[in-house]
């Protein structure tokens, strides 16, 4: 019949008649030939009348089927309103509940599909409820404002079960003020159980500031399934807004695949690398930012940069400590931020003939090299002065056509034109983002992130298809990166520390490994985590970086660089420390970690998180990695709470095993120094499905290899020692060089033993000098196989305290020492080379001194914040008596322990010191050959410099250098006059000064010696 509806309304009421309880198909009917419809309102219907859900699960061609809760019976007497609190609700029922700003807390994680939305951690806020359901439905939940400054601006609501799975959600944007639109979110329920509840707001637009009421109704419906269609149609969007020049390529690329039941990650990882752009592969890396470039990049005239003999020098040792001795070496050296003329991206100055030198060496121990490039500028000054290059030509992005150009020729450059064997880039900064999941806002961020794929497919299609690509700040936690690239960043800082267990190195760990647990395995689960660039292992005295140098600490951080699974593993240790620490010993757990990480590159690809959140802000867990591949697996677990704890699970659960695959593994330790685990039967068969409760100590790393338990251990066949004799000086260590054979042993551990050690000691291959003498140290492997090694414990003449190799730079460095004695006609100045290192030897230059002279030393010094101390060694027994601040070798110095030897000396500790001016000291009297020590440090008298925990010489940037004194009659020196003046100063034959007024003794006054 006809009606109408408006301010008036006539016949608006219609009649059905329904045959049977069942889903129906209603339709309406309208006329628009009087006026255009544009109108709004609503309609009600007498009776339990309501939508049904419509789910499209049966195959194709199915009849369909009907789930109906539906009855011919009376609606239900209304149920009165009760409060979410009482945590049931059925059908058809309404509950209450209410929100304040102080509840909405940051979650652990943040749906992707809310990121979809627009909004990410930290401006994603939610309020989690528990909720008993006991029937199925649509629930709705409307927010209603109450009271605040601010509106509640909403972005999702969750029903999770007890197992953590989202069952059913809501994600779109909403809000309640004064006025509201989309305040209400629903989702029907699949079935009844134990739920949490949970609403998602941000903070973004504004801060949350109000309360308000929430409502609560869950309608029971009706399931219709429907036959699935033959074919469904998947949509997404890519936006560019930018123009496709004539020319040129965009491509774009989609995915859609199944997932084994359970096995989701493993699914996903298994396309991810069969489509990533090149496949996992082993790749440590040493990378020089922190030993060679840290604060030493930013020199306007490049002279304070890095230089191409400092690179030369830092792989001449790596090829000395690691690949000689171990027949172990990196896959590439890395030059960072420093090396190239800002701007235009060629060679500074200070590389006159680039890398050639550099690659040469390395390519003596079958290693490459690559180089630091900063998209758009890098970091600090350095920075500036690139972008300031392009002020006025378009800007510093790869957006801009021409510096496109200049960046691509840059790379086509390195690999093509020069003959490196290039093998790696480290792309640093395609964005200044702290923490990204997305390009830059705009455009110009999302063709600076479109610019470097392009760059790096245009590399891998055109120049070299295996090139390592590190593209690093500016990536995210996207799967898809590596499709391009090889490794993305972890985000935030390069060096932090978090939480408030063991030392800062412990902290250092647990930072790192906090933000891969946050970004990864919890904001973006799928994304394999078998290449991040997370700043590896890092151990230098520069930069704001761990100053803990306990061994054992520096071992577990070491470990966890290659155990976490990542292919590329940065190296950023200084070779002076990796040489000085343990004797060396930290050059053979390199090595052996890098030889673990390509025994195993078969199974760790599919690297994955076990156990939990190394800080969740209050306490600290037990976590890991492991991997698995059928056949093999490997486990590495931390404890970075400093204090004991227990971490109970099953190698399934652990390792990830399909439910349809069951047997038992076998576990071994992975290195051969490693304490056994509590609660883990090491080399037995393990069930995949028994409990394990594993007890760990404080601040710990254990990793493991495992094996099909019908898979035999690899046997020992024997174990050598490097060299017939080891020489070792009294207190100093020396690690020795051994081998198990074959490389691929199933147990590597080994047990030292000492012959006599009243001469020397022996902990784990390193021996520690205790007196003068000879003794033999024995290494025993297992199946009885053993090695000797004669050790000689000798005091070496001149002894210093660190490696005699290590560089020094910077404005504490000394580059020339001129010798003032009155005795000659000009000072003698001594310059230290090109190329300055901690100790430099001049005793091939003798210098000609009158006996008897008081002289002055002075270094060119331009730093501060130091002391300077002078030795000579009276008596040529090959020492320096430093046993007080008044022994005679002891010549002068500027302060030490608030005393100063000489009138020039320091009257305080902190005094800055600028030029380091030394106290005059006399020559000793009798003629002949005499070794002159310079030292620059700290507060410390000890002749081979400081060691002292905080206080080391190398850390400080000190130095020794050693001249040879030629001691003659001071008549042979050319001096022009040797009768003192009235107002020379006199000294004692210790070289203390004394009043001239002394009425008796022998003094040395203007270079002679007087009796009074």
């Amino acid at each position: 019949h006809y009606g109408t509806m408006g301010n008036a309304h006539s016949h608006n009421v219609y009649t059905l008649n329904v045959p049977a309880v069942g889903v129906y198909r209603l339709r309406y009917f309208v006329d628009t030939a009087p006026e255009t419809i544009d109108s709004r309102g609503e309609i009600t219907f007498s009776g339990r009348v309501g939508r049904p859900v419509i789910v499209r699960d049966l195959a194709p061609g199915s009849a369909p089927r009907l789930d109906s809760h539906a009855t011919p019976a009376a609606p239900s007497p209304a149920r009165g309103v009760r409060a979410l609190s009482a945590g049931q609700m059925g059908a058809d029922e309404v509950l209450t509940d209410a929100w304040t700003a102080a509840e909405w807390t940051q979650p652990e994680r943040v749906p992707s599909r809310i990121n979809e939305v627009g909004y990410y951690a930290p401006h994603v806020k939610s309020i989690r409820r528990s909720l008993r359901l006991t029937s199925t439905g649509t629930l709705a939940v409307q927010f209603n404002y109450r009271t605040g400054n601010t509106r509640l601006n909403l972005c999702g609501l969750e029903l999770v079960d007890a197992t953590g799975n989202v069952v059913a959600s809501d994600y779109h944007k909403g809000y309640t003020g004064n006025a509201a639109e989309g305040n209400i979110y629903r989702f029907n329920v699949p079935y009844g159980g134990e739920f949490t509840l949970v609403y998602y707001a941000q903070d973004k637009d504004e801060a949350i500031t109000s309360s308000g009421n929430i409502r609560l109704a869950l309608t029971q419906s009706d399931t219709l399934h429907l036959a699935s269609q033959a074919t469904t149609q998947l949509r997404g969007t890519w936006s560019r807004n930018t123009t496709l020049r004539a020319g040129d390529d965009w491509k774009v690329g989609s995915v859609v695949g199944l997932v084994a039941p359970g096995q989701a990650r493993r699914s996903f990882l298994a396309y991810s690398e069969r489509e990533r752009a090149v496949p996992w592969r082993a790749m440590p890396a040493y990378i020089s930012w922190y030993e060679l470039n840290i604060d030493r990049n930013n020199d306007p005239n490049y002279t304070g940069n890095m230089h191409d003999w400092q690179c030369e020098e830092v792989v001449r040792q790596w090829k000395k400590n690691l690949f000689e001795p171990y027949r172990t070496a990196v896959n590439s050296f890395v030059w960072d931020d420093g090396w190239d003329h800002y701007g235009d991206w060629t060679f500074s100055p200070n590389f006159p003939d680039g890398f050639r030198k550099a690659d040469a060496l390395a390519r003596e121990m079958g290693s490459g090299i690559g180089a630091w490039l900063g998209p758009v500028g890098g970091y600090g000054q350095s920075g500036n002065y690139r972008r300031a290059f392009w002020n006025g030509k378009g800007g510093m992005q790869l957006s801009n056509p021409k510096y496109y150009e200049t960046f691509t020729r840059a790379i086509t450059d390195l690999c093509n034109n020069r003959g490196y064997d290039f093998r790696f880039f480290k792309f640093d900064g395609i964005s200044a983002q702290f923490s990204a999941v997305g390009p830059d806002a705009g455009t110009v961020g999302e063709e600076n992130a479109e610019g470097i794929i392009r760059a790096e497919r245009m590399v891998r299609e055109t120049i070299k298809p295996d090139i390592f690509f590190n593209t690093t700040v500016g990536t995210w936690a996207s799967p898809f990166w590596f499709q391009y690239t090889d490794a993305v960043w972890r985000q935030e800082g390069d060096y932090g520390e978090t939480g408030n267990q063991g030392s800062d190195r412990e902290r250092w760990i647990t930072y790192r490994d906090a933000l891969v647990h946050k970004n990864f395995v919890k904001n973006s689960p799928l994304c394999p985590i078998n290449t991040l660039m997370t700043h590896g292992f890092i151990l230098s005295s520069h930069g704001q970086v761990s100053k803990n140098m306990d061994y054992d600490g520096i071992v577990r951080e070491l470990r966890c660089a290659f155990a976490c699974g990542s292919g590329m593993v940065e190296l950023y240790n200084d070779y002076a420390l990796t040489n000085s620490i343990r004797g060396g010993r930290l050059w053979g757990d390199l090595a052996e970690a890098i030889r673990w990480q390509k025994n195993n590159a078969d199974v760790l690809p599919d690297a994955h998180w076990v156990g939990g959140n190394p800080w969740t802000g209050s306490r600290a867990e037990v976590y890991g990695w492991a991997s698995w591949n059928g056949q093999k697996a490997t486990l590495a677990l931390r404890n970075p709470s400093a204090s004991a704890a227990t971490f109970r699970t099953t190698l399934r659960q652990a390792l990830e095993i399909p439910d349809y695959v069951h047997g038992s593994l076998i576990l071994s330790k992975a290195f051969g120094r490693q304490d056994a685990l509590t609660g883990l039967n090491e080399d037995t068969p393990i069930d995949i499905d028994a409990p394990l409760t594993l007890s760990f100590p404080a601040s710990s790393v254990y990793v493991f290899n495992g094996r099909e338990s019908s898979v035999p251990a690899v046997a020992v066949t024997g174990v050598t020692l490097t060299g017939p004799e080891v020489n070792v000086a009294p207190g100093r260590e020396k690690a020795l060089v051994w081998d198990v054979a074959p490389v691929n042993a199933t147990h590597t551990a080994v047990q030292w033993a000492v012959a006599d050690p009243s001469i020397a000691t022996v902990d784990n291959g390193v021996v520690r000098g205790v007196k003068d003498g000879e003794t033999t140290v024995t290494v025993t492997a297992e199946g009885g196989h053993t090695a000797t090694v004669r050790v000689k414990v000798s005091t070496p003449p001149y002894a210093i305290s660190f490696d005699a190799d290590a560089t020094q730079s910077g404005e504490r460095t000394v580059r020339k020492v001129t010798i003032t004695d009155p005795a000659q006609q000009t000072p003698t100045v001594l310059t230290l080379g090109e190329h300055p290192k901690a100790y430099t030897d001049l005793t091939d230059r003798p210098v000609k001194v009158g006996a008897g002279s008081v002289v002055t030393i002075a270094p060119e010094w331009k730093g501060n914040w130091m002391h300077a101390y002078v030795y000579i060694d009276l008596n040529n027994d090959g020492k320096f008596d430093a046993s007080s601040p008044n022994s005679p070798e002891v010549a002068a110095f500027t302060y030490y322990k608030g005393q100063a030897k000489g009138e020039n000396g320091l009257t305080t500790q902190g005094n800055n010191n600028p030029g380091m001016t030394i106290p005059a000291f006399a020559l000793p009297t009798t003629y002949g050959t005499y070794r002159l020590r310079l030292k620059i440090d700290w507060d410390n008298l000890d002749p081979a410099g400081s060691t002292a925990a905080g206080n080391e010489i190398l850390k400080n940037r000190g130095s020794i250098t050693d001249i040879l004194l030629n001691v003659v009659d001071p008549t042979a020196v050319n001096a022009p006059t040797l009768t003192p003046s009235a107002t020379a100063p006199a000294y004692d034959l210790t070289g203390r000064r004394v009043s001239t007024a002394a009425p008796h003794g022998l003094i040395i006054t203007g270079g002679k010696k007087q009796m009074r």
